[in-house]
């Protein structure tokens, strides 16, 4: 299978991120980076590394191979493209990853690949060991997009004198399934193609008593939405993965609630273009999840944002959802669910709701914003020639 990559005479691209993980969003940002990239690079071949190989080869075309093999690829490449994601902070859990990925890059930049960036997500970094790995690798690459201003000014305070290119999150490019393919995934998952509005909540697992709090609101709301609005409610997790799954919130929730018999509550793990047709055929999405909102963008489906801290472990999620919900001049729809009220909630989702403007018609700049990735995946094919030729 490794020969197999390196007959071919096209030029050989890796793509390192935190795929095949069970995150919708995760594999969504692989999709929209190969969508992006072979809109203006259509001859080459892409290869890209996952904790799931198999199923993300087969779930998504793309030659995948397992973390461990990456140091064996990565002399056999021409380029190296870092994509998507929140790759860029040592926040508790997340250092060991960055310390791989730090590896990787300084590897790479050794033996003399071109090194780019494209799109990912910053957070400040809380260790000296992180702050100098990260000043050093970045001034050291080729090429550097980031999803949001924010993430840029966490660079440039790092100490990050590269120039920066702010693009936005790459699921943003991805394109949902056609009208048959629609209507198969509403069919098997129980959920009415027509009739009243549906209202698609997804949730988190967060710690302490916020989170207690959180699952008593969202029970409120969705039991007020199924008796006063008819509305058929959907459960959405983005993440079932053993050490972070959503479902099991999302059934705490479900058991505080008196009607739990019109919420549909999808088990089946999804692919990131049925989650997104579930959400653009909805009336209001409510997410705790960044990824979500970019496909409620997407599809001009109206959205709240839930922002506050998950865990210890986890970074507070206000950076990124903010960055975002900022780009497309919807700030005024984030709520912190610490401090949380069920009419707070309710009142903002009965607006939501009851609002006659076509979905067309709202104010997201969508299509420009989709535009800057493909402008940067110029600027990736442009670097990449620069370098190997």
């Amino acid at each position: 299978m490794v020969k197999s990559v390196y007959r071919s005479n096209l030029r050989k691209i890796a793509i390192l991120g935190w795929y095949g993980d069970f995150n919708v969003g995760n594999d969504a940002i692989l999709l929209g980076i190969l969508a992006s990239l072979k809109s203006v690079m259509p001859d080459n071949d892409f290869i890209t590394f996952s904790w799931h190989p198999k199923l993300t080869a087969r779930r998504y075309g793309v030659k995948t191979f397992p973390y461990y093999k990456f140091f064996q690829f990565v002399p056999k490449v021409d380029a190296l493209l870092v994509g998507g994601g929140t790759l860029l902070t040592d926040w508790q859990l997340a250092l060991p990853l960055f310390l791989f990925l730090a590896l990787a890059i300084g590897w790479a930049k050794v033996l003399g690949n071109p090194v780019m960036l494209y799109a990912v997500g910053a957070e400040p970094f809380s260790t000296r060991t992180g702050r100098f790995l990260a000043r050093t690798i970045l001034n050291r690459v080729d090429l550097i997009t980031v999803r949001g201003n924010r993430s840029k000014r966490f660079l440039e305070k790092l100490g990050v004198s590269k120039p920066i290119h702010v693009t936005v999150d790459l699921a943003l490019v991805l394109q949902p399934l056609d009208n048959g393919g629609a209507k198969g995934i509403l069919k098997r998952e129980g959920i009415s193609e027509v009739g009243n509005p549906r209202v698609v909540v997804c949730l988190r697992h967060c710690n302490g008593t916020e989170g207690v709090k959180l699952k008593h609101v969202i029970a409120e709301v969705c039991d007020y939405l199924a008796e006063n609005f008819g509305a058929e409610v959907v459960f959405l997790p983005m993440s079932t993965s053993v050490y972070d799954d959503d479902r099991k919130i999302m059934a705490e929730a479900l058991e505080m609630m008196k009607n739990r018999g019109r919420v549909k509550f999808i088990t089946d793990r999804l692919t990131p273009q049925e989650t997104m047709i579930i959400i653009g055929l909805s009336s209001v999405v409510v997410s705790m999840r960044l990824h979500p909102l970019i496909f409620a963008a997407a599809t001009h489906t109206p959205m709240i944002a839930l922002v506050g801290r998950i865990n210890h472990f986890v970074p507070q999620s206000n950076n990124k959802i903010s960055e975002f919900m900022e780009m497309i001049s919807r700030q005024s729809w984030i709520f912190n669910y610490e401090n949380l009220h069920t009419n707070d909630l309710l009142s903002k989702i009965e607006t939501l709701l009851a609002a006659s403007q076509p979905r067309n018609r709202l104010t997201l700049n969508v299509e420009t914003l989709k535009e800057t990735c493909f402008n940067n995946s110029e600027l990736i094919e442009k670097t990449i020639l620069l370098r190997i030729t």
